[in-house]
């Protein structure tokens, strides 16, 4: 029974969760010299740019338009059927 119990106790349990950050420095810290060595030489000579170019999707207007003309129709027609 008490082995029953130590299998259901979490057995490393953090009161934070583990950011990227973290887990860089993790990754960082369990290289060897060369190795460190090579990301930092990759680190220094790193360069770009990165751009993010947001759009409002044609498709969502599309079906925004069509549901209004749905409701107009459906508006229509319990008009003209209470005639």
């Amino acid at each position: 029974m008490p082995d029953e119990i130590d299998d259901l106790v979490p057995q490393k349990q953090s009161l934070f969760p583990m950011t990227a950050d973290d887990i860089v420095d993790n990754a960082l810290q369990n290289l060897d010299e060369q190795q460190a060595r090579e990301v930092t030489k990759k680190a220094e000579t790193a360069t770009g740019t990165t751009s993010v170019e947001i759009k409002q999707s044609k498709s969502n207007r599309l079906i925004l338009m069509v549901a209004v003309a749905l409701a107009l129709l459906l508006v229509l027609i319990l008009l003209i059927s209470r005639l």
